[in-house]
């Protein structure tokens, strides 16, 4: 939704003048002009030359080395691992080495530390390191590495790959730093901590340029709530949060149970409800929330060559997923976000037609449009232009 409604750029703060206070509440101001002029500051707070050196560098290394292969540690399969070891034990009758096969199955970030440099057809494993580094040179002749570090301590858990599950050692903390010569182009920190059957919480941080992103998840058994939030040299400019709410929602062995005997009604019992919200530049927020997760889904699973099931999914939707839009941080709301049926395909050699289910943007005035109809035909022009700009200004960086 947000991300329609996307642009922005001045230098106001919000809370602050025009974009603040009750501002929301002023009948004067157009929603549909506010759209456009908050999607307009969105877009002017993006150029590509302030990324440039960033992109060209991942341009140059993916056109470079990104045929590349992994190296052999990261591409053996643990199971495979663990039966060549299996295989060997019992040729041997070292029957003793029959607990030493078991640990190909454990997941550890020292299996996988070293320096690798490019070889012929894939990375090689050059010497040792405490970290994972893999280290090439660019365009330029500058000597540019990326490097994962682990911290000590770790959490163990679970992991499903491909149908099997294996052991994993999981560092609380994982850093990461991409540098051009002395110069970082690129940080970035992964924290989690996980408490089988009560507690989960991941942390993460990315910066490059100017840009930084950052998300929070934390969830026990009865909420999962996450948190992102994007900023442009140091302003925060959207912000995301989501909650759901239920029980057992950290229960991985229950929930691995109810997958596996396919208990629709045991997983739809997980959850109760669930609300997120969502801020463009402290000028437009949206909020939403859904509830009989269990009722939305199967008003969705019609026939859509039946009209009545779209038009009954679209009245239940309005009825389960209230989600309004506000300006300025009023808590008045200045209209809301719906679901309508529409005709999505018509056979042109039969009297067959699909039927679909689309949001609209309803209007405190009456007015509604359809998403597509809003954002795509005209009443967006200059923000279309402006963006077509942007994008073209960012493709030419990657040649």
């Amino acid at each position: 939704m947000m991300m329609s409604f996307a642009s922005c750029g001045g230098d106001d703060e919000p809370g602050n003048g025009e974009n603040g206070g009750n501002g929301g509440d002023n009948p004067d101001i157009d929603p549909k002009e506010f759209f456009e002029e908050t999607a307009t500051m969105f877009l002017n707070k993006f150029k590509a030359a302030d990324q440039q050196a960033v992109i060209k560098m991942a341009n140059d290394f993916v056109n470079d080395y990104g045929d590349l292969d992994m190296p052999g540690e990261f591409s053996m399969a643990p199971a495979a691992s663990m039966m060549q070891s299996l295989a060997r034990t019992l040729s041997s009758n070292d029957f003793a080495g029959l607990s030493r096969s078991y640990e190909s199955y454990y997941y550890a970030f020292s299996n996988y530390t070293g320096i690798y440099k490019p070889g012929t057809y894939s990375w090689l494993r050059d010497s040792n390191s405490s970290d994972i580094v893999f280290r090439f040179t660019d365009r330029s002749g500058k000597e540019c590495s990326i490097t994962a570090k682990a911290s000590s301590e770790t959490w163990t858990g679970n992991i499903t790959i491909d149908g099997d599950t294996y052991k994993a050692e999981v560092p609380k903390t994982i850093s990461i730093e991409v540098k051009q010569g002395s110069t970082t182009m690129l940080t970035a920190t992964v924290e989690t901590n996980y408490v089988k059957n009560s507690k989960l919480n991941v942390t993460t941080v990315t910066e490059a340029a100017n840009l930084k992103v950052s998300a929070e998840l934390a969830a026990t058994n009865t909420t999962v709530k996450s948190t992102t939030k994007l900023a442009v040299n140091g302003e925060v400019i959207t912000t995301g949060v989501a909650e759901i709410n239920g029980q057992n929602l950290c229960k991985q062995d229950y929930i691995q149970s109810l997958i596996e005997n396919e208990d629709e009604d045991g997983l739809f019992d997980l959850f109760t409800n669930a609300n997120a919200t969502a801020d463009v530049l402290g000028r437009v927020q949206v909020k939403g929330s859904i509830s009989q997760f269990r009722n939305v889904v199967d008003a969705l699973d019609y026939d859509d060559t039946d009209k009545q099931g779209a038009i009954d999914a679209a009245k239940l939707l309005n009825d389960k997923l209230p989600c309004k839009f506000y300006f300025n941080g009023s808590s008045n709301a200045r209209g809301s976000v719906e679901w309508q049926c529409y005709l999505s395909w018509e056979s042109s050699w039969s009297d067959e037609k699909w039927w679909g289910v689309e949001p609209i943007l309803l209007f405190n005035d009456g007015t509604s449009y359809a998403f597509e109809d809003y954002f795509g035909n005209g009443k967006f022009g200059s923000v279309e232009s402006l963006f077509e700009n942007l994008l073209d200004s960012y493709e030419a960086l990657w040649k």
